[in-house]
């Protein structure tokens, strides 16, 4: 047999959830009002048909061949108990039901509440994206300008980078005096001038 406290319990819970209700983002067809109010409505139905069909408390009267008390029950007692018992069994259904309706309830809000959180996860997500690959592009760019002006290096990797490339320019400035050198002798010789002659081109040139 249900307990009136039960429908206490189920009125708070009720209560409580409807207080927490908020305006669902998502797009839906059935909002979470709508299925609030018709489990009150249904639960205080219950809870007034509940009351109306609770069983009279029983008369009592003695029985003088025994001795002792036994129920006055009157003429179709038996089948008003027997219809009791139905409408109990109904009533634990409907109170089952709307159980079921607070527990889908409940559900609906958890699933609204995970979903805005993966949303508000996702645009977090994308927003690290979109910051990492202006990173991304920034650091490609400074290495692109670091590499055309020799700026990856370090500073004794410049130092020496210069110097190389500095002895390398005077080796070259070298190699060309040489070869002027030679090309002016050779233009010497080509003209018929003695040994004297091409010694003192050659000590001239610093050549010997």
């Amino acid at each position: 047999m249900p307990d009136l406290t039960a429908f206490s319990n189920l009125f708070q819970t009720l209560d409580v959830l409807r207080s927490k209700t908020e305006p669902d983002t998502d797009t839906q067809t059935v909002s979470k009002e709508e299925i609030v109010q018709p489990v009150a409505d249904s639960l205080g139905k219950v809870l007034e048909k509940r009351t109306k069909t609770a069983p009279a408390r029983p008369r009592w009267q003695r029985n003088t061949a025994s001795g002792g008390f036994e129920e006055d029950s009157p003429p179709g007692a038996m089948e008003d108990s027997e219809e009791q018992n139905a409408e109990e069994l109904q009533l634990e259904a409907e109170i089952r039901m709307i159980e079921l309706d607070i527990a889908a309830l409940d559900k609906k809000e958890a699933q609204r509440r995970a979903r805005a959180a993966l949303r508000d996860e996702l645009e977090a997500q994308e927003q690290l994206l979109e910051a990492w690959q202006a990173s991304l592009a920034e650091l490609r760019r400074e290495r692109h300008e670091a590499e055309a002006e020799y700026l990856f290096a370090t500073k004794e990797d410049r130092r020496e980078e210069a110097q190389l490339k500095a002895d390398f320019d005077e080796a070259k400035r070298r190699t060309e005096a040489l070869r002027a050198r030679l090309e002016r002798l050779d233009n010497l010789q080509a003209d018929g001038e003695d040994s004297e002659d091409l010694a003192a081109s050659l000590k001239a040139e610093g050549i010997g």
